[in-house]
């Protein structure tokens, strides 16, 4: 009977302190949550994001999920809202190649000549040498610096990769990493003459369908009508809704420019996190999962001259606190930053999407509010990286155009009183107009061609508010040198009206 009586309570006491634990640990992850949940609230504020939404995933579950901010005035960002995920699209991109190559229709190894016979460069035996390997490894050789301009602009998939006839590469193919947007385009062009659908309907019916993203896009006027947010930049410190010529552009799709919300991003996460498979649905053999996040050492990448990881198939291996992850990031001008890591060491995913891009001068950078949720994951204290303070810079930069505004306005008031008093027209007057008039021409000119930009177009995304006034400051003064030629040309023309009728 004794014996009997201890078994039973050493079994309860068992039971109890498997209970406990699973308590206490359930407890640890609320409790880590709750510190990510503080933390990026923040991030939002100390990095200048309007709207942020994120999910973290363990396993073969979401865990997580939430949203703060805005998607709009008066419209608060929830997890089925919108955002464009920027250069996320590129894993839809190399997913649907995967796939692909699972049925046989496509050899990584092949060039991408075989499968688009016309692809041309500048250098077609170049063109010739460049694989679908190159392509997905970003080590074709296209370069990177080439901008949009309005030669892309409603242009189709294939116009746009025909324009390709006219570059050069910078780098023998397979040599070099480089990463390119064109790359991916010529990509998303490979899939529509292999698989004979369009880019967009086939990720459609291959990729958002089986994983029933209900709430992803592969165009941005579809996305407006369920409520696609709003792209927040900074206007003199202030984040406002902003329309630029990046807002939309469908030829960049494979690039760039697919749409999707934070809960469909967790799913789409999870089929990775599930080796191809996700709720029964195989989208892709689990070999290919492998591949695509098999980093290339080729595909050596720096970050401001210092090693930061190497690029595999639209995926980058890198290391956080010292621990390898697996993703990607996505940059839009004047619209969002967003990122997807996999800590494969964890068995944890993470997806952060923000509807917000502050410019490439302005302070305020959500990947470093991504590393830092990936270091709590890991039981880590985020670093903190030395950025300029938001607010400071702002303060600086709105007293420097308070001050160029007020210097416009002072000068135009005593323009317009030595107008009215001076009749005589001196060398300096003369020197001052011609400056006056040539230096905003020629700046205007020159400034987008010495830059490697398009257009000015162009600059108004990379920094709209510092644009604005740069053009406002040019214009102004250009103003005062035609206002200064007509009154010299009044006077003139009252000085041979005196000489022909004399008093």
């Amino acid at each position: 009977m004794i014996k009997r009586t201890v078994i039973l309570l050493c079994m309860i006491l068992t039971l109890l302190n498997g209970s406990i634990e699973k308590y206490v640990e359930a407890g640890d992850k609320t409790g880590k949550y709750q510190h990510i949940d503080t933390y990026l609230q923040d991030q939002m504020k100390s990095q200048a994001i309007s709207g942020l939404a994120y999910a973290i995933l363990e396993g073969d579950e979401v865990v997580h999920m939430k949203a703060f901010g805005r998607a709009n005035y008066g419209k608060s960002l929830t997890i089925q809202t919108p955002m464009k995920i920027a250069s996320l699209s590129k894993s839809f991109t190399s997913l649907a190649i995967m796939q692909l190559v699972d049925q046989g229709k496509v050899e990584l190894d092949a060039p991408i000549k075989e499968y688009i016979p016309w692809f041309r460069l500048k250098d077609e035996e170049a063109a010739a040498g460049i694989t679908i390997r190159h392509l997905l490894n970003q080590t074709s050789g296209l370069p990177s610096e080439v901008v949009i301009g309005k030669g892309l602009l409603n242009k189709s998939l294939e116009d746009t990769v025909r324009l390709m006839k006219q570059l050069d590469l910078n780098h023998p193919p397979g040599t070099k990493f480089e990463y390119s947007n064109l790359n991916y385009i010529s990509l998303g062009l490979l899939i529509e003459y292999v698989s004979g659908m369009p880019l967009a309907d086939y990720i459609e019916t291959q990729i958002l369908t089986p994983l029933n993203m209900n709430t992803s896009f592969t165009s941005i006027e579809g996305a407006k009508k369920s409520g696609l947010s709003k792209d927040f930049t900074s206007w003199f410190g202030m984040l406002l809704p902003t329309k630029t010529i990046m807002s939309n552009l469908p030829n960049f799709l494979a690039s760039g420019y697919m749409v999707s919300s934070i809960e469909d991003m967790g799913k789409y996460l999870l089929m990775y996190m599930n080796k191809g498979t996700l709720a029964g649905q195989k989208l892709v053999s689990e070999k290919g999962i492998q591949t695509l996040q098999t980093a290339s050492e080729t595909a050596e990448m720096y970050l401001d001259d210092e090693f930061f990881g190497h690029y595999a198939m639209g995926w980058w291996q890198r290391k956080v606190q010292g621990t390898v992850v697996i993703g990607h990031s996505g940059d839009l001008l004047s619209a969002a930053r967003t990122d997807m890591y996999i800590i494969p060491e964890k068995k944890i995913g993470v997806v952060i999407l923000t509807n917000t891009n502050t410019g490439t001068f302005a302070p305020g950078d959500s990947h470093i509010s991504t590393d830092g949720v990936i270091s709590i994951l890991l039981g880590k204290e985020p670093q903190v990286g030395e950025t300029q303070s938001y607010k400071f810079y702002y303060m600086i930069f709105d007293m420097i155009v308070i001050i160029t505004l007020v210097g416009l306005l002072s000068y135009g008031i005593r323009l317009k009183r030595n107008l009215g008093n001076r009749y005589r027209i001196s060398t300096w007057t003369l020197i001052m107009t011609a400056l006056q008039i040539l230096l905003p021409i020629i700046i205007f000119i020159a400034l987008p061609k010495f830059l490697g930009a398009p257009s000015w177009g162009f600059f108004f995304c990379v920094q709209s508010d510092m644009t604005c006034v740069l053009l406002f400051t040019m214009l102004t003064i250009f103003a005062f040198g035609l206002t200064k030629i007509v009154w010299m040309l009044l006077i003139f023309k009252k000085k041979v009206k005196t000489k022909q009728f004399p008093n």
